[in-house]
């Protein structure tokens, strides 16, 4: 009788992993197509995979899609619109502060480095309480928060 149950419960749980890993490749697949049509530039494709898990509130899609609203990949600069989805809307434990340090990032990471932006975002974060945009400004702009 214990044996039966033993191989209920593993045959349950193996049934459960099967359909936890599936989930989890039916929610990450769209994110890898977007990440690469994003880097074979192409835009229009990526913005199709992106935006919806963005919409969704997955931060990595967030941030890539106000990534091209920043560079203008495939749409209009509009740092608005890159704010918004940077911003704590709709995303669980966004802290204060969070949004404009991860807009600071997209101007100081990759294609078109800009660290004056990166240091005015940063700025910003900074006042706003965020911890990790007074260590950028400490490391990258000899800048340290008086406290």
């Amino acid at each position: 009788m214990v044996k039966k149950i033993v191989v209920v419960f593993v045959i349950c749980l193996l049934a459960a992993l099967t359909l936890l890993l599936f989930y989890q490749y039916k929610r990450v697949e769209p994110l890898r197509e977007g990440l690469a049509a994003l880097k074979e530039e192409n835009y229009s494709d990526a913005l199709k995979k992106l935006e919806p898990l963005a919409k969704k509130g997955d931060l990595t899609a967030r941030f890539f899609v106000a990534e091209m609203y920043v560079f203008g990949l495939g749409v209009e600069i509009d740092i608005d619109i890159a704010k918004k989805w940077l911003s704590c809307d709709g995303v669980r434990s966004c802290i204060n502060g969070r949004p404009e340090y991860k807009l600071a990032h997209v101007f100081a990471s990759n294609r078109d480095f800009n660290k004056e932006k990166a240091t005015y975002w940063m700025k910003i974060s900074s006042d706003k309480g965020y911890k990790k945009a007074d260590e950028w400004l400490a490391v990258n702009a000899g800048e340290r928060k008086v406290e």
